[in-house]
């Protein structure tokens, strides 16, 4: 046994708590009869998963421990020992995490080149231990792109970088989702600084397909879960082409995690009344929660004009939704009466021009009659309430088919006969 390493572990030991503590007899015994494989098992299972693990604890396990043996390891479970260090150590800056990734970038590229040569194949040919190595690159990159995001002089080159990854991903037959997941965040993280809310709000619906099992199980810091779906929410309400909340609104854990924080739950209410298109409900929300608002929030405030517009929007879907399909025909006037920011004719041609553009719904305008002619709606995951209005019309349907079948029997008896 490497007296160094045995030293090593037992001074790490001793700085643990004493439910962790255990864990390192474990690393002790499995790294003196150089057994990798389960060795990086207890490593990710039984220390790096873990949340009882004392801060810092697991970026010196990694500078002093991993080290030794890291070229025995699988590269990317290498990476994200890494990763989870440097997110557990609370006094790291940026700079210092860059300039730590960037030289471990260095040394697990240049192992790729060696041992390329040694095997005698190229960098680029397919393989399982090429691939291993390209994956755990790519993933590497990924986060330094998403650090370098954070530096004014260095957003250039962390768009670069992105691009570049774009394209190794697509070139690749095969990811593994957690490389997936940090390409995505990073991405999305560039969207938010650009104050893109509709690219930022869909690529963070791919990263949470990515870490949707992780949010469940709670691997994801409460308050990290807490700032997604605060961006996430704030996304959906200013995204000038979003019109479809049922992927935040139906997502099962994202309702658990807005409504268990009160500075959450007044947003998810805001997202829903918009979706229902609930004017009078919305009204409501901001008119209570305006101080929330004004502190957590204000650029709602600020563009309360577009929101209002937005929600205008979907309260016409909404009342064409709820009308009888066989009833494509709506007055202005009915629509004045049920959406009571519009007041002329004017107000709602301009808004049901609007719907048009975005491919919301389709139809045409009869301004001598003033009308509008819906013949389509823009498909769309619905709440449990659209549901039921939907099951209602169902039900009204089924029973106008019964009445439409008494009818014709009643008329066609001689006919039967």
């Amino acid at each position: 046994m490497d007296n160094d390493v045995s030293t090593i572990l037992t001074t790490l030991r001793l700085e643990a708590d004493e439910e962790s503590s255990p864990v390192f007899y474990t690393l002790e015994d499995l790294y003196e009869r150089k057994l990798w494989y389960q060795l990086t098992t207890t490593l990710d299972e039984e220390f790096y998963q873990s949340n009882n693990i004392i801060h810092g604890l697991k970026l010196r396990l990694f500078d002093r421990f991993i080290t030794k043996f890291w070229d025995k390891l699988n590269r990317l479970k290498l990476v994200e020992f890494l990763l989870l260090s440097l997110s557990d150590d609370q006094d790291l800056t940026d700079d210092e995490a860059l300039e730590i990734l960037s030289s471990w970038k260095a040394k697990i590229k240049d192992a790729f080149t060696k041992e390329s040569r040694r095997s005698g194949t190229s960098e680029d040919e397919e393989g399982v231990s090429n691939l291993e190595y390209v994956q755990s690159l790519i993933y590497i990159d990924s986060e330094i792109a998403k650090l370098k995001l954070g530096f004014e002089d260095q957003k250039e080159d962390a768009k670069t970088m992105i691009d570049e990854i774009s394209e190794k991903l697509e070139s690749l037959n095969s990811v593994d989702n957690k490389i997936n997941a940090s390409y995505y965040n990073t991405l999305g993280e560039y969207y938010k600084i650009n104050k893109d809310y509709n690219d930022f709000y869909y690529t963070s619906l791919l990263y949470l397909a990515c870490v949707d099992e992780d949010f469940k199980k709670e691997k994801i810091p409460s308050s990290v879960q807490e700032a997604f779906c605060f961006d996430l929410a704030v996304s959906a309400l200013l995204g000038d082409k979003i019109y479809n909340f049922g992927e935040l609104i139906m997502h099962e854990h994202l309702f658990e995690v807005f409504n268990s924080h009160k500075n959450l739950k007044w947003l998810y209410g805001l997202v829903q009344t918009i979706s229902e298109g609930d004017l009078k409900a919305f009204e409501s929300l901001i008119e209570t929660n305006k101080g929330y608002i004004t502190e957590q929030c204000p650029v709602l405030l600020e563009n309360i004009n577009f929101l209002h517009q937005k929600i205008c929007i979907m309260a016409l879907i909404e009342l064409v939704f709820s009308r009888p399909s066989n009833e494509t025909m709506l007055p202005f006037s009915e629509i004045i009466s049920n959406i009571s920011l519009l007041t002329t004719d004017d107000e709602v041609e301009y808004l049901v021009m609007k719907c048009l553009s975005l491919k919301l719904i389709k139809g045409s305008i009869d301004q001598v009659n003033s009308q509008v002619n819906v013949t389509w709606i823009q498909p769309r995951i619905m709440s449990k309430s659209q549901i039921s209005k939907l099951q209602q019309k169902l039900k009204d349907w089924n029973v106008k088919i019964g009445e439409l079948t008494t009818i014709l029997d009643n008329a066609g008896k001689e006919i039967w006969v």
